[in-house]
């Protein structure tokens, strides 16, 4: 590996993407690793290759660099060097490690964008009949919500705000540590003003200035004919509250086992007994279905496993028009606690069954 040019060190020519940057740097930086490589030099390697990382990923040290190699960051400290590199698609090779604090600067960069609410998840259930006729429902859960008292500004009504004390208004506060990349300066959100870097001049009472308060939330949710299993309905801003923007709260709605019918897609299906004669002779049978009852005409001689198909008598299809199909699985019965006339006939019918195949 030549530890002089930056391309070398990770492997790609000097007209390689973003992408392929990235690609070997994230297989680099596994391999020498000091806490997955404990080789003599491993330090020294990922220092280099993060370097090389730290300029190549930039366009405007990349810039500088193929102008000028090296000696464009000539008097450069590592921490200049690495000041506005990117690293937040790697935090999982230093998550848990002590060299997630030679990163936090960076991470901490990402951790200060706008003050965004988290996103909320509810399961709801609910019928077959439901999602057929399509429903309304009501559900409730508690959330971070604006103050009603500020209107989540945080500050009493006219009074503004004033630079935060504790990070003199920069909304981060630094730290120095020294590294094997030398002397690294971590900056990390200021917990006082959560980055904001000001804070409420009077605070408001109801709130203490946080803008939020926790409350019990009770919507309204239209259910949508044929709606499948597991879809997520989305309910903007019914998540955390955030000062740049307020989450969404995504219900999942999963249908509840019917006791008569399945639905697979947009069809339904149902199974359908039938006592021995009606299977044999065939006939009108009416058959329950979402729809209501319908009557159907079954053959002479239907077998257990037969099916049939009723168009059009099963699940609206999801936003769009139109129905899937209703498909009834025929079981016969054979017949029990039979009297002695019944016994009879059904000896008879054998022995006429005998005597047509010639047995006797």
């Amino acid at each position: 590996m030549d530890l002089d040019d930056y391309y070398s060190v990770l492997g790609v020519e000097r007209n390689a993407t973003k992408e392929e940057i990235k690609k070997a740097y994230r297989k680099l930086a596994l391999k020498y690793h000091p806490d997955r490589n404990k080789d003599p030099g491993a330090d020294e390697k990922f220092k280099k290759i993060s370097e090389a990382y730290a300029v190549l990923s930039d366009d405007e040290k990349r810039r500088q660099y193929d102008m000028y190699g090296s000696s464009a960051f000539s008097g450069y400290s590592a921490e200049d060097i690495f000041r506005g590199a990117d690293f937040s698609d790697f935090e999982d090779i230093f998550s848990g490690s002590p060299f997630a604090d030679i990163f936090s600067s960076f991470f901490g960069r990402m951790r200060r964008r706008k003050d965004y609410g988290s996103d909320l998840s509810y399961d709801l259930e609910v019928s077959l009949e439901e999602v057929f006729k399509g429903a309304k429902k009501s559900i409730s859960y508690y959330h971070n919500a604006p103050c009603n008292a500020c209107k989540g500004i945080g500050a009493e009504d006219g009074k503004g705000f004033v630079s935060c004390g504790e990070c003199g208004g920069r909304g981060y506060v630094r730290s120095i540590n020294r590294t094997i990349f030398g002397r690294m300066v971590s900056e990390r959100p200021c917990n006082a003003c959560n980055g904001a870097g000001k804070v409420p001049k009077h605070p408001c009472a109801k709130c203490n200035g946080k803008g939020y308060e926790n409350k019990y939330e009770k919507i309204e949710l239209k259910i949508p004919r044929g709606i499948p299993h597991g879809i997520s309905l989305r309910v903007p801003q019914g998540g955390e509250f955030g000062k740049d923007g307020i989450g969404d709260l995504y219900v999942n709605v999963y249908i509840q086992p019917h006791n008569e019918f399945s639905r697979e897609g947009n069809n339904i299906f149902s199974k359908v007994k039938l006592d021995m004669v009606t299977a044999a002779l065939g006939g009108a049978v009416e058959i329950k279905t979402l729809h209501g009852t319908q009557k159907i005409n079954i053959k002479p001689g239907i077998q257990t496993g037969d099916k049939h198909t009723i168009r059009n008598k099963g699940m609206p299809i999801f936003r769009a028009s139109g129905y899937g199909d209703h498909i009834v699985e025929f079981f016969v019965e054979t017949p029990t606690n039979l009297n002695r006339e019944q016994k009879e006939l059904l000896r008879k019918f054998a022995g006429i069954k005998k005597k047509k195949f010639g047995i006797f």
